[in-house]
């Protein structure tokens, strides 16, 4: 089965009850190229959390981390455009008391 690579690109961002959470990850991906798809990636991640009653009020971590999806192509366009479904979990390393790894559902497009 051809596997793809990829530059891969992820974004969680949030707020809640005064404390924000934004982290930002860029790296590279491989993934069969089959319309159900499975790969794996590795990003540098940068993390950045602000917590309400701390002391140091906000606290920013980078590291490498890891990212496994699954996924099902759903729509293809002509010129190589794809759009899918995907179910991937995103490994961050840990800091400061807090967690930043999540298993995440979205719509995957391919340029």
């Amino acid at each position: 089965m051809p596997l793809a690579l990829s530059l891969q690109f992820d974004d969680a961002n949030g707020s809640s009850t005064g404390g924000t959470f934004n982290e930002y990850g860029f790296g590279l991906a491989a993934r069969l190229t089959t319309p159900f798809y499975a790969g794996a990636g590795f990003s540098l991640y940068n993390t950045n959390a602000r917590i309400p009653g701390r002391a140091l009020g906000s606290v920013n971590e980078t590291g490498i981390g890891t990212n496994y999806f699954i996924g099902e192509r759903v729509l293809s366009l002509p010129g190589g455009i794809n759009f899918g479904l995907q179910a991937s979990y995103k490994q961050v390393p840990q800091f400061d008391g807090l967690n930043p790894s999540a298993f995440g559902v979205g719509l995957r497009v391919r340029l």
